[in-house]
C-alpha cells in the first residue's frame, strides 16, 4: 500500500513585474521605479501580491529627494520623511547608528494574500523581497500592519518600528535569525491550493485596488 499523495501541493516563488527594471540596470533607471511583486504557485496561480515603489536615492540630489517623493504620492512622501531628514539622502541617524550605505529604498504600500497564506508564508515572502528585490545596499519600508504580522514576527525578520510613525523598516543586507533558519533549511513556500484560488485572488486584488 502506497501513501496518498496530495496533488494540490504547490511550490511558490516570487514574480517581480516592472517594465523599467526589466530593461535597465540600477545606474540607468529612473529615480522612482514602480514594482508589483507576486506570490505565484508552480502552476502560475497568483495567491498573493504587493505593490511598491523603489526609490534610487543615489540618483537623486539630496535637496530634491523629498520633493520627488511628494510629487509621486502622499504615501511615498510619508515613507521618505520617516527615513530621511529633509535635504538629505542619508537615513536619520537614530535609524542607522552604524552608518550603513543606503542607495535605494523599497516602499511597499499595498499587500494582499489569500486566507490560507500563513504568517510564516508572509514572513518568508518578506524575507525574499528584501533578499532579491532591493538588492543589497538598501532598505524596505512598509506599514506596521501591512502584512498582518505581530511585532515579534517583524522583529524576527529584522524590521524595526520607526518612532512617531506607522512604519517599520529593515536593512536588506542584514542577516537575522530568520534568514539563517531559512538558508539552513533551503526552505520555501508550499501551499495546499484550494479550488478557485485564482479567481478568489483576482476578485480580492480588484477590490483592494478599487477600495
Amino acid at each position: 500500500m502506497t501513501d496518498d499523495i496530495n496533488e494540490n501541493l504547490y511550490d511558490c516563488d516570487l514574480e517581480v513585474t516592472s517594465r523599467i527594471m526589466a530593461h535597465a540596470p540600477w545606474e540607468e533607471s529612473p529615480e522612482i521605479i514602480p514594482v508589483e511583486i507576486k506570490l505565484v504557485t508552480s502552476d502560475d496561480t497568483v495567491i498573493g501580491q504587493v505593490s511598491g515603489d523603489i526609490v534610487s536615492t543615489f540618483r537623486v540630489d539630496p535637496a530634491d529627494l523629498f520633493e520627488i517623493c511628494d510629487a509621486d504620492s502622499a504615501g511615498l512622501s510619508w515613507a521618505c520623511e520617516a527615513l530621511f531628514p529633509h535635504g538629505s539622502n542619508q537615513l536619520h541617524q537614530e535609524l542607522n547608528p552604524n552608518d550603513e550605505v543606503v542607495l535605494r529604498f523599497l516602499f511597499i504600500y499595498r499587500a494582499a494574500f489569500l486566507p490560507f497564506i500563513t504568517a510564516e508564508h508572509r514572513m518568508i515572502f518578506l524575507h525574499l523581497v528584501a533578499d532579491r528585490v532591493i538588492d543589497g545596499e538598501g532598505v524596505v519600508i512598509t506599514g506596521h500592519d501591512t502584512f498582518d504580522l505581530t511585532p515579534a514576527q517583524l522583529a524576527e525578520l529584522g524590521y524595526y518600528r520607526i518612532a512617531g510613525s506607522d512604519f517599520v523598516f529593515c536593512f536588506a543586507s542584514h542577516t537575522n535569525a530568520f534568514s539563517k533558519a531559512f538558508d539552513l533549511h533551503d526552505g520555501g513556500i508550499v501551499v495546499d491550493l484550494p479550488p478557485a484560488a485564482a479567481e478568489d485572488f483576482a476578485a480580492m486584488w480588484k477590490e483592494i485596488c478599487n477600495g
